[in-house]
């Protein structure tokens, strides 16, 4: 595959349209050609992109900053967080080469990410989203889309840290930013997605606080950013959202509404694979029919979802997050003597 009939602008663009599609293969390996020749064609001087013969060292050196950035993120989504946070890495070394702070902060909060989902590492993902802030607080990005990205992923270090409140209230920081924006710019996909992604955030806190007060503002805070979600075509964005609101009918005890809605989310992960998400689906749908008194139906989902842990499809951090209810699943459901099941309670035992 050639990219020399291209710019960067198209490239990105590309492979960010393949990421909403939940197409994350073809989304790397669209980036990865790119990096390769970009790489190549900076080392031999020759221009990267067409019509990019007159850009200099600085500005192709931003163009694979800003590549590596896009690729770790599909790299996160596919599993493989080792190869994530090296991209980062590379993203931060050459933006710190040219000063560059937008890419700067944004690999350290793509850092603070790796941190916290595939290591546990939550000190250092506040230490890395701290660099970030400070990053954008000393020019023009304070107050704007990456000022909000890393106040968002305050919020999801401090739920990882089951400190509930201090997430609500980076999250309502992150949504005051990005409702100005959203406001200002209401067709920007980017703008968009990180607004729907906050909403979603805050009213999944509500929920794992067990705010039953804001229950009806955690619902319009979901169906909003579903809202959002479908109009930009991202399907892992309307997974999280539809989830979020199974999540809310199971605290009135609505399960049957709750296994629809977590269903309906199943359907859209038979395209786009996701493994992670497979998983947690695996275990809300067990919960919910277990709630129900229905051992029989949530039996092949706790067979789904001990396969997902042991084959590491979960993180320590995710598991982290969903130890209490698991517990009380586990209780209710370990007489049956389900097919692996035991073994995942040890691992949880440990987390």
């Amino acid at each position: 595959m050639t990219f020399f009939f291209k710019n960067i602008k198209t490239v990105s663009n590309d492979a960010k349209k393949l990421e909403f599609e939940g197409n994350y293969k073809e989304a790397d390996n669209t980036l990865t050609n790119a990096i390769d020749q970009t790489k190549k064609r900076i080392l031999s001087g020759l221009p990267v992109f067409s019509g990019d013969a007159t850009l200099t060292y600085e500005q192709k050196t931003q163009q694979l900053s800003k590549l590596h950035n896009q690729r770790g993120v599909v790299k996160r989504m596919l599993g493989e967080y080792e190869d994530s946070f090296e991209d980062y890495v590379w993203a931060l070394n050459y933006s710190k080469r040219i000063d560059n702070k937008p890419q700067e902060a944004l690999a350290h909060i793509n850092m603070a990410d790796i941190y916290r989902v595939a290591k546990s590492e939550f000190t250092n993902a506040h230490d890395s989203l701290d660099k970030a802030i400070d990053a954008i607080n000393n020019g023009e990005l304070n107050g704007g889309l990456l000022h909000a990205k890393a106040v968002d992923q305050k919020g999801l270090v401090y739920i990882a840290e089951k400190k509930f409140d201090a997430a609500i209230d980076a999250y309502d920081e992150a949504k005051k930013i990005c409702g100005d924006l959203y406001k200002e710019k209401p067709k920007d996909s980017n703008i968009a997605k990180r607004y729907a992604e906050v909403l979603q955030h805050l009213g999944g806190a509500y929920f794992q606080k067990g705010d039953t007060s804001k229950k009806e503002e955690a619902y319009q805070l979901h169906q909003t950013a579903l809202e959002i979600y479908k109009e930009l075509g991202d399907q892992q964005g309307i997974v999280k959202s539809v989830t979020g609101i199974g999540n809310l009918a199971g605290l009135e005890d609505d399960y049957d509404f709750a296994i629809e809605k977590y269903k309906e989310a199943c359907e859209i992960l038979k395209e786009t694979g996701y493994k992670r998400a497979i998983t947690s689906l695996a275990f809300h749908i067990a919960e919910a029919y277990a709630a129900k008194g229905n051992i029989s139906n949530a039996e092949p989902y706790l067979k789904r979802f001990a396969k997902g842990v042991l084959e590491k499809e979960f993180t320590p951090h995710d598991m982290g997050i969903i130890k209490d209810m698991f517990n009380t699943l586990y209780d209710s459901v370990k007489s049956l003597n389900i097919e692996n099941l035991d073994s995942v309670s040890e691992q949880f035992s440990k987390i």
